[in-house]
C-alpha cells in the first residue's frame, strides 16, 4: 500500500509561523516545513532586500532577488534571463519558461516596477561582468543552484530573515500580494505563468479578510 501524498501546506505569515513554533514546535523536519511556507508581505520584502543590499556579497545577488520579488520569476528562468529581456522602454521584463513544454521554451512578460528599472539599470552600467547573460559571476557562465545558494544564505545572515529556505519565497509572495490587493486572479495566473489550483489554494487563505468582505457585499444586508 503506497502512503498518502502529502498537500503543500498553506503558506503563513512571519507572525503566524512564529507563533506556531511558541508552542512548543521543535522537531528540526518541522520547523523547517514551516519556514519553507512563509509569506511575506511588500513591507518585509523591501526590508529582506535592504539587508541584502547592504551586505558584502556577490555583485549579482540583490539585482537578482529584486527581479524574483517584483516579477515572480522561477529559480531557472532567473538563471536564463538574458540583458536583453529587460526592455527598458517598454518597461517589461521578459521570462524564459520551460514549464508549459517540454519541447520548446515558452516565454511570458511581466511589467517592470520602478524598483526593477531602478537596480536593474544600475547593475548593468556597473557591476555587470558583461556577455548577455543578465545574471552572473562571469560573463556568460551560467549560475548554478549551489552558487546562488550560498550566496543567499550569506546574504540573509545575520538578520530574522536567515529564516528564509530560499529565494523562492519571493514567487509566492509576489502572488500572494498580488491577491490581497485584489487583483483578478486571471491576471496573477498570466503574470506568474500556469498557476495551478492548488498552488491559488495556498495563498488565498491569508486574505481572510477580503473573503469575508466579497461575501458579505452580497449576502451581509
Amino acid at each position: 500500500m503506497f502512503a498518502k501524498e502529502k498537500q503543500a501546506e498553506p503558506f503563513r505569515t512571519y507572525d503566524q509561523i512564529t507563533a506556531v513554533l511558541a508552542r512548543g514546535v521543535t522537531d528540526p523536519r518541522r520547523v523547517r516545513e514551516l519556514w519553507d511556507g512563509l509569506f511575506l508581505d511588500p513591507a518585509q520584502v523591501a526590508e529582506v532586500l535592504e539587508h541584502v543590499r547592504r551586505r558584502p556579497n556577490t555583485k549579482y545577488l540583490h539585482p537578482f532577488l529584486v527581479t524574483a520579488a517584483y516579477t515572480g520569476a522561477r529559480r531557472a528562468e532567473l538563471f536564463r534571463a538574458r540583458v536583453e529581456d529587460f526592455d527598458f522602454d517598454a518597461k517589461l521584463v521578459l521570462l524564459r519558461e520551460m514549464k508549459r513544454s517540454r519541447d520548446k521554451e515558452t516565454f511570458r512578460t511581466v511589467d517592470m516596477t520602478p524598483r526593477v528599472e531602478a537596480v536593474m539599470r544600475a547593475y548593468f552600467a556597473g557591476d555587470h561582468p558583461g556577455g548577455e547573460l543578465a545574471f552572473c559571476s562571469e560573463a556568460n557562465r551560467t549560475l548554478t543552484d549551489g552558487q546562488t545558494w550560498k550566496a543567499f544564505r550569506s546574504g540573509v545572515k545575520g538578520s530574522k530573515w536567515h529564516v528564509l529556505r530560499g529565494y523562492h519565497a519571493f514567487r509566492h509572495s509576489f502572488a500572494s500580494n498580488l491577491a490581497a490587493a485584489g487583483v483578478d486572479q486571471r491576471v496573477i495566473d498570466e503574470l506568474m505563468g500556469h498557476t495551478t489550483v492548488e498552488m491559488q489554494k495556498r495563498y488565498r487563505h491569508l486574505f481572510p479578510d477580503q473573503r469575508r468582505q466579497a461575501v458579505l457585499s452580497v449576502f451581509g444586508s
